[in-house]
């Protein structure tokens, strides 16, 4: 199963506190994939052992380690609704239907001449009926794929 689009993000939980999670599109609903501490340790644990396993340099770990959270976000192409429901138990589904706003703002770099160039992270806000979901993100949306998916998707509700 492919899905249209899946987002790596960080979902506030707390005014200090955040969850990393994957954001799965669908074309009639979203998929919320939580990776837990637990779950990370796990993933992170995994990687290292293949990477020995492989006998991969220090350099190669170590990059390795770096864009292991984003592979196994893309993994969820592989996997079906009910797998992913079933990894975590703050997993749920959220239907088109009950999004009554969603807001993408994407990643912001500007400068600033005393430290260098600086980023404002990007926002993603779902509005429904009962609850405000907020997250952040590292996404440039330069060829504003991702603005035109959510145009497409929610029309007037997208912004």
């Amino acid at each position: 199963m492919t899905y249209p689009l899946i987002l790596n993000l960080n979902k506030k939980t707390g005014v200090f506190s955040s969850i990393i999670c994957a954001y799965i599109f669908t074309d009639d609903s979203i998929i919320f994939a939580h990776i837990d501490k637990n779950l990370q340790k796990k993933i992170l644990a995994d990687k290292k052992a293949q990477m020995k396993s492989e006998k991969k340099g220090f350099i190669k770990q170590s990059i390795g380690m770096m864009k292991v959270l984003d592979e196994y976000v893309g993994q969820y192409n592989d996997k079906s609704l009910d797998d992913i429901l079933e990894e975590n138990t703050l997993n749920f589904v959220l239907e088109n239907e009950n999004i009554k706003k969603i807001i993408f703002r994407e990643l912001q770099t500007y400068t600033d001449y005393e430290t260098g160039n600086s980023q404002s992270g990007g926002r993603l806000v779902i509005k429904t009926n009962t609850e405000t979901i907020k997250a952040t993100h590292r996404y440039y949306d330069s060829g504003r794929k991702i603005k035109a998916f959510l145009k497409s998707t929610y029309g007037k509700k997208a912004k």
